[in-house]
């Protein structure tokens, strides 16, 4: 049997315990908010939005340099308020989301931990801002450090958005200098994500809720050059889309442009997307659901024995399934359907 088959059925409800190949894909609708927010323990303790399966608690870019220190008092107090609920039984560990910190720096990143002392056992690692050639044998290192003092493997998310990669004069050299580097700690890197907002703001860009991020061309190509350099073995997020439910929107303009960029960003390859609103959340969690024919024909794939043909008509649609050509395609398809469900009823599952 494939292994990600063996693995869903290992973990029938996906949680935060489980192994990469699964955990890189739930990452989903990745709420950011500043670590010093005061209502989201509330709303993770009481289960108040229940489609919320991973937050990114923020120390960089949503907070002011001077409030720093402030901030991380919060954000531990914040660790601390979650590690207690889950030792006292309130909070059930499967149901905790994933929890992540954006970090300014290396060094940074290794002071949070540490001040984290004991509550760093419920975290599941670090979003690491403007990752490039300057920083990440820095991030490197920082990654070992932490997860050689760690219980639980501490994951890494890079954010690519430096000006180096915007340039095509310097675009290949900088991806594939990122790509070596993160080979080299592949184990700990969850997924790849793309700061779309930073990359756009070199040349003032900035796209209108009718619009996608693929129709700005300098963005198309960076993500197409990033999707040829990182998609083969690694999970990339989509950028995030800024516009979200808003009192005078009474058409929902704003999920009518989420919902289209999201269809470009699942044909393109790329999968989750962070969200800058709850309002967000269950919109981007949907729309990885998988089709029910899509999903027939995936399990049929990881299926097929060596001993049979490798190709077969398709169990719903009029089309062509070849075990050699959409095997990564049918892993793909079943952890997605593990995690985000099947858009149709099926009576079988794994």
């Amino acid at each position: 049997m494939n292994q990600t088959m063996k693995i869903c059925l290992e973990y029938q409800t996906w949680n935060r315990t489980a192994p990469k190949l699964l955990l890189q894909y739930a990452v989903g609708a990745l709420l950011y908010c500043p670590a010093d927010h005061e209502g989201i323990i509330a709303h993770i303790c009481n289960r108040t939005m229940p489609q919320l399966k991973s937050v990114a608690f923020c120390l960089e870019d949503t907070i002011q340099d001077a409030y720093l220190p402030q901030a991380e008092k919060k954000l531990v107090k914040h660790m601390q308020l979650l590690y207690s609920a889950v030792k006292e039984g309130k909070l059930h560990q499967k149901k905790l989301p994933l929890l992540f910190i954006r970090i300014r720096t290396p060094q940074h990143m290794k002071e949070i931990f540490e001040q984290l002392g004991k509550y760093q056992r419920i975290l599941t690692g670090f979003v690491l801002p403007k990752f490039s050639s300057q920083n990440k044998e820095e991030y490197k290192k920082a990654t070992f450090e932490i997860n050689q003092k760690s219980e639980t493997i501490k994951y890494i998310m890079p954010t690519l958005e430096s000006p180096a990669i915007l340039k095509k004069q310097t675009r290949q050299q900088e991806l594939l200098g990122i790509k070596k580097t993160l080979d080299s700690m592949k184990k700990y890197v969850l997924n790849v994500r793309v700061g779309g907002n930073d990359l756009c703001n070199v040349y003032g860009l900035r796209r209108r809720e009718n619009q996608s991020i693929y129709d700005i061309l300098v963005m198309q190509d960076v993500l197409s050059d990033i999707s040829s350099v990182f998609l083969g073995e690694y999970v990339v997020s989509g950028v995030v889309w800024e516009y979200f439910k808003g009192e005078a929107d009474k058409e929902d303009h704003w999920k009518i442009g989420l919902q289209k960029e999201l269809e470009k960003d699942k044909l393109n390859g790329f999968v989750g997307k962070t969200a800058i609103h709850p309002s967000q959340i269950s919109v981007i969690q949907k729309a990885y659901a998988v089709e029910l024919g899509d999903y027939e024909d995936a399990k049929a794939i990881l299926n097929w024995q060596q001993s049979t043909r490798a190709v077969a008509k398709s169990v719903k649609y009029a089309r062509m399934n070849e075990s050699k050509v959409h095997q990564k395609w049918a892993e793909k398809i079943m952890a997605l359907a593990h995690i985000y469900g099947i858009k149709e009823e099926s009576h079988e599952r794994f």
